[in-house]
Parts: C-alpha cells; structure tokens; sequence
C-alpha cells in the first residue's frame, strides 16, 4: 500500500535517478564525441618519440637500436605505432639526423589524403657536439604534414 507521506520523497528520489542517467548518458556521448583526428594523434606520437629518442642518446652517449629500449615519458602517449596502429618507421643517419614516418591509413608507402605518409626529421646533437634537449628544432617538421 502506498502511503501518502512517502510519496513527495520516492518522487524526488525518482527525479534524483533520472538525473543521474542523463548526466551518465550526457558524459558518455562527450567522451566518444571528443575524439582527437588520426592525423594530429599520429604527430603528437613523433613529438613523443623525438623526446624518447634524444632522453636515451642522453642517458647512453648514443642512440637506440631499437624503438623497444626507449625510456617511457610518464603523463606521455608512449605508443611506438602511428594511429592507425602502423610501426613507426625510425631510420638513423650516422649520429647526425633521424627521420620517423608513418605510412598512413594503408601503411604504404606514397599515398593521398590520411593514406599520405607523414615524416619528420630532426638533429641529435648541436654544433658543439652535444646531444640536443627537449628544445631540438626540426628540420622537418610533423605538423607540414597537416598542410596537405
């Protein structure tokens, strides 16, 4: 039987329930609305590598063999492949210049639109000889490639 002086108190715990729901449905959509482009997740990815890259030639006096003994950047995305879930291509010039591409959406060389590899290059060390910080300039940059 319901009683009438219960009633006020189940119809705000019933608003207070679909409150609730709407905020929980609100803040799912936003989470799955908010989604950062392939492209821009792809170049902050080659932002991190470089860092990860210059922090090990600091830390060992030469650079990695291997993407796999790089040091992690903690609060970092430290994924080694692009956005599309392709291997980041790292090749080292002598101790001068390295250059990491992404493929793109097919993982093939060449390409167009988000098929179109995306490369950047930058110096290890500056003209002292010194491996470069955090601060290393590009001498190609991975935001050109938004360009295209």
């Amino acid at each position: 039987m319901i009683s009438l002086s219960n009633l006020p108190a189940k119809k705000a715990t019933l608003w207070g329930v679909g409150l609730l729901l709407l905020a929980g449905c609100t803040v799912v959509y936003l989470l799955k609305s908010a989604r950062i482009p392939k492209d821009a997740l792809t170049i902050t990815r080659m932002y991190v590598l470089k860092r990860r890259i210059l922090a090990y030639a600091r830390a060992n006096n030469r650079l990695p063999s291997s993407v796999s003994v790089l040091p992690e950047i903690e609060g970092y995305d430290n994924n080694v492949v692009d956005a599309w879930g392709n291997a980041f291509l790292v090749n080292i010039e002598g101790e001068n210049v390295v250059t990491i591409s992404s493929l793109g959406t097919d993982g093939k060389p060449g390409g167009t639109g988000l098929a179109s590899d995306r490369t950047c290059a930058f110096p290890t060390k500056d003209d002292a000889g010194k491996w470069f910080g955090d601060e290393c300039p590009w001498i190609r940059n991975p935001d050109e490639s938004l360009k295209r």
